[in-house]
Formats: structure tokens, sequence, C-alpha cells
């Protein structure tokens, strides 16, 4: 470009003026190139930093968590410890745990499959699954069951702590939540010799059982039963079950749950996943429970329910006004104008369909790959190519700036 600029040197009228404005143009330009170029650099690092840090957990805390929200490190692990959050020294003493044996463990992977699927996990909050096992620790009641009951495919694989108890029992830490896994279910302090609710009777004596379907004496959520019902309150209460509901209905549901063993069933959480009904409706009285939306779990407070009691938990939603129009084709069970909710009894609500729908297909299929690899490159690509242009814009700046010192007789221009 120098060669053209001196090439027109003095043939052109008013060339020094030209020359000045088209000098001042690029001066502007390569300056607003360059903040471009720098605020492209700042992004590109905080996206490497971003990459690197370590993730932190998403998932909101549940009550179920020996320690609520997990961990994303060993140490953090052990300084979880060292506090007691949660108070949770009363199962690690349980299990002759201390925070020394959580220090000398190690950081690795565990299949819920693993051990020919015989891994068991601690939480506090009862589930309802087969292999469930209660174990009373004083006033608290903490609830073993199989690792692979949780999973919603083949199997899971979890980020864990291995270490050994001072009696030599392995055991892990699930980094998600906190909770104990260990492999068969294990062993506390040796048990009472008496029944728990009668001393007159061996703790291994039938007649010790708190419920005919308890396998044990300690098992007393085998003595629960769970019922629901559905009313319509805009309709004289009259039951919803196996109806079709209208938009604006109101849905008043009914937990309950009857203790019919011997003994007192401990802080038992009432809890109730309510994700397929909010699929057409919103939750309008809670009935003093906490709705957790990542789970779907709507919870109420910890109860004690004495032998024969009965313990009943309302909730109201109201139907969608207008209905939503979404389909599903990736989960059959998902928007098919049904709500369905299980609580000892299967509760189906249908709903109308409207005339137009929206297919929802599979969004893991259709999605680009947006992970920080693709994000950096992405920036990196951006950088490279404003880094051109703003150099290119410099060297036309030089040239320019060369250009007006000769058309002004050799003075150096600003």
């Amino acid at each position: 470009m120098l060669d053209k600029i001196l090439s027109r040197y003095k043939s052109t009228p008013g060339y020094t003026a030209r020359l000045r404005e088209f000098t001042l143009s690029v001066s502007k330009e390569r300056f607003i190139r360059g903040l471009g170029v720098l605020l492209i650099l700042v992004a590109l690092v905080l996206q490497v930093f971003a990459a690197l840090a370590p993730s932190q957990s998403s998932a909101a805390p549940s009550q179920n968590d020996l320690i609520p929200g997990g961990v994303t490190s060993k140490s953090q692990l052990v300084k979880d410890c060292d506090k007691n959050t949660n108070k949770i020294d009363r199962v690690l003493n349980y299990y002759s745990i201390k925070c020394v044996d959580l220090a000398k463990g190690k950081v690795v992977s565990l299949n819920s499959r693993d051990y020919n699927g015989r891994l068991y996990s601690a939480g506090h909050l009862p589930q309802g699954y087969a292999s469930e096992t209660p174990v009373n620790i004083g006033s608290e009641v903490i609830y073993w069951r199989l690792l692979h009951a949780w999973d919603t495919h083949k199997s899971s694989t979890y980020t864990t702590l291995k270490f050994t108890s001072s009696k030599g029992k392995t055991f892990w830490m699930l980094f998600t939540c906190g909770n104990l896994v260990s492999i068969g279910l294990p062993k506390g302090p040796p048990p009472p010799k008496t029944c728990p609710y009668n001393d007159k009777i061996p703790a291994k004596s039938p007649k010790c059982r708190p419920c005919k379907g308890s396998p044990s004496e300690f098992y007393t959520l085998a003595c629960l039963t769970y019922h629901k019902t559905v009313v319509y309150v805009k309709r004289h209460n009259s039951d919803a079950n196996g109806t079709t509901a209208k938009p604006g209905d109101v849905l008043k549901y009914a937990l309950i749950v009857k203790n019919t063993g011997k003994r007192k069933q401990p802080n038992f959480v009432i809890q109730d996943n309510i994700a397929d009904i909010l699929e057409y409706a919103v939750l309008t009285n809670r009935g003093g429970g906490t709705y957790d939306k990542s789970t779907g779990f709507l919870s109420f407070p910890k109860v004690n329910i004495k032998p024969g009691a009965t313990v009943t938990r309302t909730f109201s939603v109201t139907v969608d006004n207008p209905l939503p129009t979404t389909r599903s084709l990736s989960d059959p069970d998902a928007y098919n104008y049904k709500m369905t909710n299980v609580f000892g009894d299967i509760i189906n609500v249908k709903v109308q369909p409207p005339t137009a729908q929206v297919v929802i297909a599979n969004a893991a299929t259709s999605l680009p790959n947006t992970g920080p690899g693709t994000s950096i490159f992405t920036f990196a690509a951006i950088a490279a190519i404003a880094g051109y242009f703003y150099s290119n814009r410099r060297l036309q700046l030089k040239e320019a700036r060369l250009a007006l010192e000769l058309s002004s007789g050799g003075q150096e221009v600003e």
C-alpha cells in the first residue's frame, strides 16, 4: 500500500489533507481492533481456567445426604468429618470410623454393580426399596439399601473415597452425597439381648418382630402401609382417580401412612414424587412440605408414627390453563396426557390432549458438543482472526504515517 501512496505523491490536489484523514481513521480502527483482541484474550483465559477448575456439585442438597450437597475432593471430605458436618460423627462412630481413617483413604471410582452387586449405601431417608434395612443409631435412623437400586440405567459409576475403619472393615464414601457404601450390610455394635419394646422377650425371638412382615426386630418400615387418594376440590370432593381433569381444576392429594406394628417408627419422612403431575399442573398448596425441583420430590417434616397410628399429609395442584402442547418421543411416560403418581396406590388422572401438539425429540441426538474443549478452540480461532486484522491495520497505519511525513516535508506526524 505504501508504494501506491507514494506513486500518487503531489499528483492529486488536497493529497496531504486526505492522507491525514485516512491516517486518523486507521488509527481509530486500530484502537478498536486492539481492544477487541484484548477482550477476546481475556475471555479465552477465563475459559481455560473454567475448564481446568474442579467441577462443583450442581445437585440440590437432599435430606438423604449424610453430607448435604456432597463434596468435590478428599480434603473437603476430611474437613467435613473434622467439623462434624450434619453431625456425621454419630454414624461414623457407630461403625468405628474415625476422621484419620478418611485421611488415609484413596479416591477411586466405584460401579454400582461391583462386588457382584452386593454394595449397599446408607442415607437418612427411607426410599421404599425392597432391600432397604433401617438401623437405629440412638434417636437417629439410617437406611441401608443396595447401591444399584438407585440406577436409572444398567449401572452407575461414582467417585468415592475408599478407606478402612479402625476395625478393618472396608467402606467407601460417595462424593455426590457423603453417604457410606459397604459390601453387604455392615455390622455395628452388638444388638441388645432383649426385645427393644419388651425386655421380657429375647431379641431374636419371632415375637420380638414389630409386625408379621418384618424380617427382624429392627425393620419397622415393613410395618408401614401406604395409601393415596385424589379428589376434585371444586366438584364436591369427588374422586378424581381414573377421570379426565379440565384446565383450571383443583386436585387435592392425600398421602396416608399407617403403622400396623407394635413399635414406634421414628423420624419418618413422608415424601412423594410429583414430577409427572406437574407436567400438567402447578403446585398451589404444599401442605407444609418442601418441593425439590431437581428430584421431583415433595417432602414433609419428620414425624414419629406410634403403633396403630395413622398420619396424613395433603397437597393441592391446579391443572394448567391452557394445557401444554408438548409431547416427547424420547420418553413415552413424559407428557402422555396422564398425571401418574404412586404412593402405595397407583393414581392416574387424565387430561384432554390439546388440538395442536409440539413434539420434543431426544435432545442428546440433535444438540452439538459444547464442552470446554470446543469453547476453547472456538475462542482461540476467533482470537487468531482478530489478531490478523489488528496486525494488518497496524501495518497500514505505519505506512500511512510514513507517507504523511514525506508529504509534510519530513515533519514527524503524531
